[in-house]
């Protein structure tokens, strides 16, 4: 087979990134046997080595650009390469694709909480996103969550859905050696101990909640020894300014914001923090804890969306995402209770083993071949 993945406008970080290179790299691998094209907007080092992938780079400016780029230029391509199949890897598609075409949906955040995006946004998530999902011949929901809500808010019929889980990366479970991760950590100006959170400053993410719930506990003398980590910075249309307001409100040193992690990092960052958490009010997955519990560390994590499911019961968690009382209480019980955190991160362990990109692959090449013959 010939398959044209579709990865344009992924984000410098974050779980969709993380997602659609994993992907396209274990499919790549594990289907050596077959040849493939990834529409990138910039070469991606982490898809280098393959020598059945190819990476073709778009240069089209912002992401209105990169979609009238692609639903003008994707097509002729599909005739000019003598595709099988196109795999559109972030939640978008084409119309008038002349072969099968698979659309991977991460979450449908913009129909739980629409204030926190752009009127366009939404907009297009209501109308083209749903023409464009019917006519689709199969959709990936990275979790039995995400298929729920794509059956529920678009009605598409069950046996058009298929759940794939991604996973973390091969690098977050192998062994951190504690020079190496001090090394990286002097890197980015970040001391230990500290609490980890990773997913920028987006309003979904709700991090102003926890980093609430950490200054209850410093202001009433706990924890004074603890920073709060922040990695991310302002990467997404609709950041929480009240992130930097509060930052630059204390300015006390026990806030760190880091714009960004390099992707060959980020693993030593996370094997360095004492406790991640993710008070998100909704997922369609959940990578960042997942990639957390790999590196060993506790997590401590809201019950939104699809963390139930992949989460199981491997992480401290709050039923309500909004509770800043519930989430202090977890801090502290976590940070200071040995048993607890030990209990956690054995849990964390056996919890990221259900999930393999060797196994993504192997069941998305099958559905590739499904489509084809």
């Amino acid at each position: 087979m010939r398959i044209l993945f579709d990865a344009l406008g992924l984000p410098l970080y974050g779980g969709a990134r993380s997602s659609a290179l994993g992907w396209m790299r274990s499919v790549a691998r594990v289907g050596r046997q077959h040849r493939f094209i990834a529409l990138v907007s910039r070469r991606e080092p982490f898809l280098d080595g393959l020598d059945n992938l190819e990476q073709v780079v778009v240069d089209s400016p912002g992401r209105l650009g990169v979609r009238l780029w692609a639903q003008r230029h994707i097509p002729a391509l599909v005739r000019e390469r003598r595709v099988d199949l196109v795999h559109f890897t972030k939640n978008h598609g084409c119309f008038l694709v002349p072969c099968p075409a698979v659309i991977t949906i991460n979450d449908l955040s913009r129909f739980y909480h629409p204030s926190m995006f752009s009127k366009v946004d939404v907009l297009y998530w209501r109308t083209v996103q749903a023409l464009l999902l019917r006519r689709a011949d199969r959709v990936i929901a990275i979790s039995e969550n995400t298929k729920r809500d794509l059956c529920s808010f678009y009605r598409l019929p069950a046996e058009q859905v298929r759940v794939i889980y991604p996973a973390p990366a091969v690098r977050f479970a192998r062994p951190h050696a504690d020079g190496e991760v001090a090394a990286t950590l002097e890197k980015y100006g970040i001391r230990r101990p500290y609490i980890l959170s990773v997913g920028g400053l987006a309003r979904h993410k709700n991090t102003f909640t926890a980093l609430k719930a950490f200054y209850t506990l410093v202001d009433g003398g706990h924890l004074a020894e603890y920073t709060f980590v922040i990695v991310g910075g302002l990467i997404h249309t609709h950041n929480d300014e009240r992130l930097l307001e509060f930052a630059a409100r204390r300015a006390d040193g026990h806030i760190r914001l880091v714009s960004g992690v390099d992707d060959d990092d980020i693993d030593n960052v996370y094997a360095g923090a004492s406790l991640f958490v993710y008070p998100s009010l909704y997922e369609g997955f959940g990578l960042s804890p997942l990639e957390a519990m790999a590196c060993g560390v506790p997590v401590l994590s809201s019950g939104a969306g699809a963390l139930p499911e992949v989460l199981d019961d491997a992480a401290w968690m709050v039923e309500d995402p909004y509770d800043v009382d519930a989430f202090a209480a977890g801090m502290s019980r976590v940070l200071t209770d040995a048993a607890v955190r030990e209990r956690l991160v054995e849990a964390g362990l056996a919890n990221v083993a259900r999930f393999s990109w060797d196994d993504t692959a192997r069941r998305t090449l099958d559905l590739y071949a499904e489509l084809v013959a």
